[in-house]
Parts: structure tokens; C-alpha cells; sequence
């Protein structure tokens, strides 16, 4: 049995998969996802990571996580692109529906500064598992493609774990857009060769969506608005169609699309 996980490339990378995407559930069950338990998982997994390179006789840098400034750089440029596409996602669905933007009166800037550092552990969980160590040797054995579609289903099936959607099939068919972020993750790491890209947009998003923009009954804005975020939406409208709830999604997903496309075509001619 060992020596046929050892031949077998796409099986070994299928059992290290399963214990790379039990270990954040396992330890976030155990110890909770906010407490030590969510910022020892993906220093674990990265450990892991290192050894499974290790054993190949190759390094970290085949995931471009080796310390240099080319790499570096890409992490801080990610977080300001992925947080330009949540703004520009939401100046597109304005024209499905009408959307208010209020500046927050009673933003505390400490915590949703903060906020970048609260949800560092999980984005680093999520590359690592899915667009790393797995996601390189699948791409490598099977073409970029084939591993595009796995992972992008994987990545959604992590989400619906995570968002226990199971049986809700409006949030699982909704969480399409999940696998569209993996298109864009897994775009920026392999066009950059580095996947401090790809933490950096997947960072850059999830604080956006989490403190940068915020969707609030108009109620709550003007009597209770959460300190830690700083600009407030609401809608106008309170109910709106089935054909607006699907553009809402469809959308945001074209912008994503075509940012990824964009990424590529310009790394492909950067290095011709």
C-alpha cells in the first residue's frame, strides 16, 4: 500500500489533501476557531508543507513562499487589488440595485485595522490547502485545467462546510462564487509563481467584505452602527426580484473573471 502511494502521484496528493483540509476543522472543533486553535492550523500546515518539499529534495520556493523582495511585494499589491475589486464589484451591482454608501460616524480605525490581522490565519489556511502543495502537483500531473476544476469545487465544498449550507441549496448553489475566487487565487499564484499574490488579493477581499464594506438595515446605520466597519450600505429597495438576486451574484463573479484574465494575459506578456 505504501509503496503504491509512493508511485501513484495523484493519490499521494489526494491523501495529503484530505489531512492538509481535515486539520483546520479538527483543531477549530477542538480548541475554536478564535482562540489559538485558527493560528495554529496554518503554521501546521505550513510545516507540513515544508516537509512534503523536503522530501522531494525542493523548497518552499516551489510554492515562491522563500523570503525575497520580487515576492514580498506582491503581498502588500494584493491586498490593495482585492480590495479595489470588492469596491468595484459593488459600483457594478449599483446597477442592478440601488445602493447607499454612508461613511460609518462611529468607525473605530483600530479595529478595522485590526481586522486584517483577525482574519490572516483562515486566508493562509485556505491557500495552503487549496492552492498549494495539492493544487501545484495537480496542475503539474494533470494541467492547470483539470486542477482549476477540482480545487474550485473543493474550495466550494470547504465553503459550504464552513457556512453549514448543507441542504440549503440556495447558499450552496450561491457559493458558485467561491470557485470563482479560486480562479483568481490560483491565477495570481500561477502567474506571479508566488503564492504571497494570492494570499494578498484573498486577504485584501475578506477585509473588505468584512470592514471596509457592510451591508446594515438602514435602521442599525442611523442608530447602531457597528464600529468595525467603515462604510455602511444599505438598500432602499427591500425587496427585490429573483432576476436581481441572481445579477447580484452573476455580476461580481464577470468582474472577478475578468480581473484573472486580465492577470494572466499581462504576466504571459511580461514574460515573453
Amino acid at each position: 500500500m505504501l509503496k503504491a502511494i509512493q508511485t501513484n502521484t495523484n493519490l499521494k496528493t489526494a491523501l495529503v489533501f484530505l489531512l492538509l483540509f481535515v486539520i483546520p476543522i479538527a483543531l477549530g472543533t477542538v480548541l475554536g476557531y478564535q482562540t489559538i486553535g485558527g493560528y495554529l492550523s496554518p503554521l501546521l500546515l505550513l510545516i507540513i508543507t515544508w516537509l512534503l518539499y523536503r522530501g522531494e529534495n525542493k523548497t518552499l520556493d516551489e510554492l515562491g513562499l522563500i523570503p525575497r523582495k520580487k515576492n514580498w511585494l506582491f503581498l502588500p499589491g494584493g491586498i490593495i487589488l482585492g480590495t479595489a475589486i470588492v469596491f468595484l464589484s459593488l459600483l457594478v451591482q449599483m446597477i442592478n440595485v440601488k445602493v447607499n454608501f454612508v461613511m460609518n460616524p462611529k468607525a473605530d480605525y483600530l479595529q478595522i485595522a485590526g481586522g486584517l490581522f483577525f482574519i490572516l490565519a483562515g486566508v493562509i489556511n485556505e491557500e495552503l490547502i487549496f492552492r498549494g502543495y495539492c493544487f501545484k502537483k495537480t496542475a503539474d500531473k494533470n494541467g492547470i485545467l483539470i486542477a482549476n476544476i477540482i480545487f474550485a469545487f473543493l474550495f466550494m465544498v470547504w465553503h459550504w462546510i464552513s457556512w453549514n449550507a448543507w441542504g440549503n441549496w440556495p447558499v450552496m448553489l450561491g457559493s458558485i462564487t467561491t470557485a470563482i475566487g479560486h480562479i483568481l487565487f490560483a491565477t495570481a499564484f500561477l502567474s506571479s509563481r508566488t503564492l504571497y499574490f494570492a494570499i494578498g488579493l484573498h486577504w485584501g477581499i475578506n477585509w473588505a467584505q468584512h470592514n471596509i464594506f457592510g451591508f446594515y438595515p438602514a435602521a442599525d446605520i442611523q442608530s447602531n452602527p457597528p464600529a468595525g466597519t467603515l462604510i455602511l450600505l444599505d438598500s432602499p429597495v427591500q425587496q427585490i426580484s429573483q432576476f436581481q438576486e441572481v445579477m447580484n451574484n452573476v455580476l461580481p463573479g464577470l468582474i472577478v473573471l475578468g480581473i484573472a484574465w486580465l492577470i494572466w494575459i499581462y504576466r504571459k506578456r511580461a514574460t515573453v
